[in-house]
């Protein structure tokens, strides 16, 4: 084999070794996306079990009167979260959550959960207030190692007689 032939083999080897490489570095590529949805898909579908978990839960443990309700009577916003002796097993009402966190073990390893409750107005349920409205919003966040951004939902529950 001459010399030319040898640099044309070098050449194709040169070629075809990069190729390889591209081809290898796209399906690592593609399996890392389609781990990462998998671990978003679980961490949606973790969230979302908490909001529907509170939907069933009373609006507010403190309603006097139910048919006439004031929001004064609901709990007052620092006092917000379980009432003493509460556990999560004996939560009643939505803002029962609030500071609520839980470490979730599945065969995708740990996510840990994060629960958020706060008084919202009808006009602008992105921001939390201090006063006594009829509406909270329930904000469920879901981290683990392998999501890049925390999976956030938020539900804003309105006052309906229970």
């Amino acid at each position: 084999m001459g010399q030319r032939e040898l640099l044309l083999l070098l050449g194709a080897i040169t070629i075809f070794g990069t190729a390889a490489l591209n081809v290898k570095r796209f399906i690592v590529d593609q399996n890392e996306s389609m781990l990462e949805r998998q671990y978003e898909v679980y961490a949606v579908s973790l969230a979302q079990s908490f909001i529907e978990e509170a939907k069933v839960k009373k609006f507010d443990a403190n309603i006097t009167n139910p048919s006439s309700p004031n929001a004064n009577d609901f709990t007052n916003h620092p006092a917000l979260g379980p009432e003493t002796g509460e556990t999560y097993a004996t939560f009643n009402d939505v803002d029962d959550y609030k500071g609520f966190s839980k470490t979730d073990s599945s065969g995708l390893g740990e996510f840990s959960v994060a629960l958020q409750v706060g008084y919202v107005q009808e006009t602008n349920p992105d921001a939390v207030v201090n006063n006594r409205t009829f509406y909270k919003k329930l904000t469920v966040t879901v981290t683990h190692r392998f999501l890049k951004t925390p999976v956030v939902l938020n539900n804003v529950f309105g006052y309906r007689e229970n």
